[in-house]
């Protein structure tokens, strides 16, 4: 067997485990590394907060959330938008919620891509999250 064969075979091999490789860890990070989907329990109510359910489109996928008002007669009152962590949703960020709800603020939380009610297009990562 020539020099130039054998060189040839190792890159061959090198970029075949190579690819393999690639394959397997795309597979194990859409396998393993994806969110939990956790769906809101009915026990959310216990904090009696005024919500409105409401729906938008991100890049073509529909984002579920809900607003909560800040109590009539406040006059104008900021907002803050409450984003949930990895493999959760939005009714986990409620005790924050009641707490800025009570101080007069508008809550604004919503269920990330892949989270909770919301769709998802694809596979979630950290940057599709944010």
């Amino acid at each position: 067997m020539s020099f130039k064969i054998l060189c040839i075979a190792i890159i061959f091999g090198l970029c075949t485990v190579g690819l393999l490789g690639l394959t397997l860890c795309r597979m194990f990070a859409r396998r393993w590394c994806r969110p939990k989907r956790v769906f809101p329990s009915r026990g959310e109510d216990r904090y009696r907060l005024p919500y409105e359910a409401i729906k938008f489109l991100s890049r073509g996928v529909l984002i579920h959330g809900w607003f909560i008002s800040a109590a009539q007669g406040m006059g104008r009152r900021p907002a803050v938008v409450l984003v949930h962590g990895w493999s959760s949703n939005a009714a986990s960020m409620l005790p924050v919620a009641s707490l800025l709800h009570r101080a007069g603020f508008h809550v604004l939380m919503y269920d990330a891509r892949g989270h909770g009610l919301s769709g998802q297009n694809g596979p979630i990562t950290v940057f599709k999250l944010a």
